[in-house]
């Protein structure tokens, strides 16, 4: 049987598509909530270890936080280690934040849009 140039393509498209599809589908299978009875934070759990984990529409904590924060040493009794990419983005109200000794990584642009932070400690 012979395939068309469009054929052809649309056959990649699709399974382009599925692929992302998957991918998507287990990186949001892993995303975890934990309510301390003022915020619901987000994370991942990688190696017994929490990451506060930034999804594709929302920061991190919700709701997002005004003036000051402290992040949790641990989320459902796991050590948070990571504060992910982007996870306190658009978090335009929050100027200070207290960060855990446990805390060893902070991913890239994970304050963006804050913008009036003036300490991060």
């Amino acid at each position: 049987m012979k395939r068309t140039i469009l054929g052809n393509w649309f056959e990649g498209a699709l399974k382009a598509f599925v692929a992302a599809f998957a991918v998507a589908l287990s990186c949001s299978a892993l995303a975890e909530e934990y309510n301390d009875g003022t915020y619901t934070w987000t994370y991942q759990i990688s190696n017994g270890k929490a990451e506060i984990y930034k999804s594709a529409t929302e920061a991190a904590v919700d709701p997002k936080p005004e003036d000051w924060l402290e992040i949790p040493s641990e989320l459902d009794g796991y050590p948070v280690t990571r504060i992910g990419e982007g996870a306190f983005y658009g978090c335009s109200d929050l100027w200070d934040v207290e960060v855990p000794d446990s805390v060893t990584s902070i991913g890239d642009n994970a304050f963006y849009g804050c913008l009036f932070m003036s300490r991060v400690s």
